[in-house]
């Protein structure tokens, strides 16, 4: 599918390890040792003097020419107090750069956060407006987005928040719409980046930042481009291909789709059709219905799914815009509405005009749905990648060091047979998204991992700061 897709760990952990080795470390290559290193459950017990401390496994950059440590892997928002404290243990005198993963508005978000060399100043960028006890606590229903979109329309440059001891400054840039769920993470990759240059001239404050950073999806789209091209790919040619397909292969799923020629999906000649078939083809004349009645039909499906496809381009093309002024932030967000609109108004003319012009197809895919065994011996095109087929994971598609890894077998997720879900595969259906599996709760002396976060309810907030006290409590024996 053509468009931005959601950057998932394993990707923001490559970009930055890749982009942080061959810029800051030329002569890389001459050194045997790795700049990249991995904080294991075993060294972060270590390093704080504790064995009784729960962490999932981060990987970290140390930068070979300032006391700076970039940690590639994004942290769990909710678990973020409780780690502030271990942090000046585990890296003494050195300021930090990472991204944080919590609760966005409708889905899963991801802000930069600076820490200071002595771990008592904290800044977080949001790229968005959002509302920062949502983020942390991962608290709030339709009342809190209500208040979030408020938030977004009417947003504070600038909040604080309290963990435990600490005081932190909440920068909201607003380079990414509200109505943009896909891009945090391409926002996050390029304000480390650019934070790591900013540290070179001086402090890091929310203009030089805006102006550092510019065009945030544009800058990790080039970085991405190398690594994993099929998530940038905003060509116009590709929607309307898109479309194309859509229209021509509506049953068909993407492999698929590259094996059908146009004699298939146009003459009607039965894709991988049996000797029978093919004379059947023959003795009903379908070579010459077929193609006449797909030359009356076809070109009106087409023209609802190319103008679906052109509104998701024109989107797709906001999203990588990020504008740093308030007005022209508004206009961004009220484009980016109705091209949602426009997308689904006629996606949905095509799909009822479909109804009408090509019923059978509706019914392939329905009786697909209800019986997917029974659909595919009548109709080899269909398969379960047409379907809703159960999701899968796999342990080796992710990075060792990433957070979601030992959430697998904690939440239940069944691990799929090397033959069964390719990489590229994991990445389109799972990887794509932060909202499939929640993140766990890190367990302190003393307390269970259910009741660590008991007091989320009594959050609030206030006026640009809110306070998080209530959010952990302090850890014994520490």
């Amino acid at each position: 599918m053509p468009g931005y897709k959601i950057l998932n760990n394993k990707l923001t952990e490559q970009l930055l390890a890749d982009h942080l080795q061959k810029s800051s470390n030329p002569l890389a290559q001459y050194f045997p040792k790795p700049s990249i290193e991995t904080v294991t459950q075993e060294v972060f017990n270590t390093s704080v003097g504790s064995e009784e401390l729960y962490i999932n496994p981060f990987k970290y950059y140390t930068d070979p020419t300032k006391n700076l440590i970039i940690i590639t892997t994004p942290i769990a928002a909710n678990n973020f107090a409780d780690l502030l404290p271990h942090l000046d243990k585990l890296f003494p005198g050195k300021q930090l750069l990472l991204g944080l993963d919590g609760r966005g508005a409708t889905e899963q978000h991801i802000v930069t956060t600076y820490i200071s060399a002595d771990k008592k100043t904290v800044d977080i960028f949001d790229p968005k407006a959002s509302n920062a006890i949502r983020f942390f606590s991962g608290k709030g229903g339709t009342g809190t987005l209500l208040l979030g979109l408020l938030r977004a329309l009417n947003p504070f440059p600038k909040s604080t928040l309290t963990f435990g001891e600490v005081t932190a400054n909440y920068y909201a840039l607003g380079t990414q719409s509200f109505f943009d769920g896909v891009s945090c993470g391409y926002h996050n990759v390029a304000a480390i980046l650019a934070c790591k240059e900013l540290l070179e001239d001086g402090a890091i404050t929310r203009d030089n930042l805006l102006a550092k950073i510019k065009n945030p999806v544009s800058e990790a789209t080039q970085l991405l481009k190398e690594k994993a091209p099929k998530k940038v790919d905003s060509n116009f040619a590709s929607f309307v291909k898109k479309a194309w397909q859509d229209t021509m292969m509506p049953v068909a799923n993407k492999e698929q789709r590259q094996l059908l020629k146009f004699q298939n999906y146009f003459l009607g000649w039965p894709y991988q059709g049996t000797t029978n078939q093919k004379i059947i083809y023959f003795v009903t004349l379908r070579f010459l219905f077929q193609p006449i009645i797909n030359l009356i039909r076809r070109p009106i499906e087409f023209s609802f799914n190319l103008l679906s496809e052109t509104a998701n381009f024109l989107k797709n093309t906001l999203i990588n815009w990020a504008p740093t002024h308030l007005s022209t932030q508004y206009l961004r967000s009220g484009l980016m509405l109705l091209t949602y609109a426009a997308q689904g108004l006629f996606k949905g003319a095509y799909l009822l005009l479909r109804t009408f012009t090509s019923p059978m197809v509706n019914f392939e895919l329905l009786q697909a749905r209800k019986n997917p065994q029974a659909a595919r011996e009548a109709h080899p095109i269909i398969t379960e990648s047409t379907v809703s087929a159960p999701l899968h994971s796999s342990d080796n598609v992710l990075s060792d060091g990433s957070n979601v890894v030992a959430l697998f077998k904690e939440k239940g997720v069944s691990t799929a047979p090397n033959n069964s879900l390719s990489t590229n595969d994991f990445e389109d259906v799972i990887g794509d998204g932060f909202t499939a599996i929640d993140h766990p709760k890190p367990v302190l002396p003393g307390r269970s991992r259910d009741s660590q976060f008991g007091a989320t309810d009594n959050l609030t907030e206030k006026k640009g700061s809110a306070n998080l006290e209530g959010t952990v409590s302090k850890p014994k024996n520490v």
